[in-house]
């Protein structure tokens, strides 16, 4: 199964950005994810987004060139909806989706 961190180490590797965006759920992970990244990331590329789901629903709003997606079905029927509104690729490496 793909993990989280190898989607991370292949858009660094391109150069590319990336919104990191922890669960609120998982509090202490998403502190530890907001503490640490900057550490080994320049957070001007990869910004650590730690909300509630008002600022997650603001996010979806956005475009974007690529959505990967590692949360449950529920939240992810939102992010897929989002995705489509804007034509965004989506990836979910959990359920092995990956829409191009």
């Amino acid at each position: 199964m793909p993990c989280p961190a190898d989607e991370k180490k292949n858009i660094s590797g391109a150069g590319c950005t990336a919104i990191v965006k922890p669960s609120e759920v998982a509090k202490a992970s998403s502190k530890v994810i907001y503490d640490v990244l900057p550490k080994y990331l320049n957070s001007d590329a990869f910004p650590v987004f730690v909300e509630g789901p008002e600022g997650a629903t603001r996010m979806l709003k956005e475009r974007y060139d690529l959505i990967f997606f590692t949360g449950g079905t529920k939240i992810g029927k939102i992010v897929y909806k989002a995705a489509a509104e804007h034509l965004t690729v989506w990836s979910s490496p959990f359920y092995g989706i990956k829409l191009f």
